[in-house]
């Protein structure tokens, strides 16, 4: 489970912290608005549907790359610190 930020204006405000799930100490970290560059192009003549669909799709694209970058980082931490033991898995609802 994901350590949430701090409310701002605390100094770590907006950095989420994946922590080893066998209590290593080792943490990877992720700012979820650093990635959040992408210009958003809405046509003028855009309907409230179109709007949504246009928002909804950058979101599932924004979504997929964190929870591969998140990914990786635990996999490539248990292939380092816990030579041979698979990460242990979680129901995401």
């Amino acid at each position: 489970m994901p350590e949430l930020p701090p409310m701002r204006p605390h100094p770590g405000a907006g950095v989420v912290r994946f922590p080893c799930a066998l209590g290593c100490g080792w943490k990877h970290t992720e700012d979820p608005c650093a990635d959040d560059i992408d210009t958003i192009s809405l046509p003028l003549s855009a309907s409230t549907e179109e709007i949504s669909r246009i928002f909804g799709e950058r979101s599932e694209r924004r979504a997929a790359a964190l929870r591969e970058r998140v990914e990786s980082a635990v996999r490539g931490h248990f292939a380092d610190a816990h030579v041979g033991q698979e990460p242990p898995e979680r129901a995401v609802w």
